[in-house]
């Protein structure tokens, strides 16, 4: 990826309405990456964030929610 991005990807949604959030940055030459726990509040204003970041300074902001594992329904389906 040769251009500025911002990757926000939930990948675990738990029993207690939190969610495992992998967030990366692709600033080359660096790399950066993060996993979160975050409320879906806390989500939320982190997506709210992070648009407003990114549309300022021409980053690219990719949102992934095709990962995103239920493990609340999980629990459910299987008890």
């Amino acid at each position: 990826m040769s251009e500025k991005t911002v990757r926000i990807t939930p990948i675990k949604k738990l029993s207690n309405e939190e969610y495992i959030v992998l967030f990366q940055r692709y600033f080359e030459p660096v790399v950066g990456e993060l996993e979160l726990r975050l409320t879906q509040q806390e989500l939320k204003e982190m997506l709210d964030f992070q648009r407003g970041y990114c549309k300022h300074w021409g980053y690219r902001l990719v949102v992934d929610f095709t990962q995103l594992e239920d493990v609340s329904k999980q629990n459910i389906e299987r008890g």
